[in-house]
């Protein structure tokens, strides 16, 4: 959910999120919820939904009522992972393994045969994917999303005392 989340706080869910709740979680009204949204921890919550037709979520609101902290936040220290942007599902794809796999960072690199289209939408097909995959892995923090940089631009930035593992196809 959107931040911050704090105990004894209400939360408003997105129609998405209610539609997930209500539709494939099936969840009732009081059902108990865990939220996290990626800063503040994980909480306990419990589900108020408005009245409606039967279990459709179409049109229903929907809050949650935030109770005691489960999980305290804690960043995870894994590495930074620079890649070419790909085909919107093969970026989805490498957003939620990496998230899954613990990666901190996901930073967007322009090399010299790289071919952008839709690169307006990059940051926000990251995070989309990137929250999903922790959401799915209930991981408590999500990887900073970079802006798109030139690779020249990213080895000018790196810190000389990180190391930097590079994988290069050769054809």
């Amino acid at each position: 959910v959107s931040p911050p989340l704090r105990e004894g706080g209400t939360v408003t869910l997105s129609p998405e999120q209610t539609r997930h709740v209500v539709t494939v979680l099936r969840a009732r009204d009081g059902a108990p919820l865990r939220l996290i949204d990626g800063e503040n921890g994980e909480f306990a919550a419990s589900l108020r939904l408005e009245p409606g037709r039967g279990r459709r979520a179409a049109g229903r609101a929907a809050r949650a009522d935030v109770g005691e902290m489960l999980r305290a936040p804690a960043r995870e220290p894994g590495p930074t992972l620079l890649f070419a942007p790909l085909k919107p599902k093969a970026m989805a794809l490498l957003a939620e393994k990496a998230t899954e796999l613990g990666v901190a960072e996901l930073w967007p690199t322009r090399t010299a045969r790289t071919e952008l289209g839709g690169a307006e939408a990059l940051d926000s097909r990251l995070r989309t994917a990137a929250t999903e995959a922790a959401v799915q892995c209930e991981r408590l923090t999500l990887p900073d999303v970079r802006a798109l940089s030139t690779f020249d631009d990213v080895l000018h930035a790196w810190p000389a005392d990180r190391p930097l593992l590079v994988a290069v196809e050769r054809a």
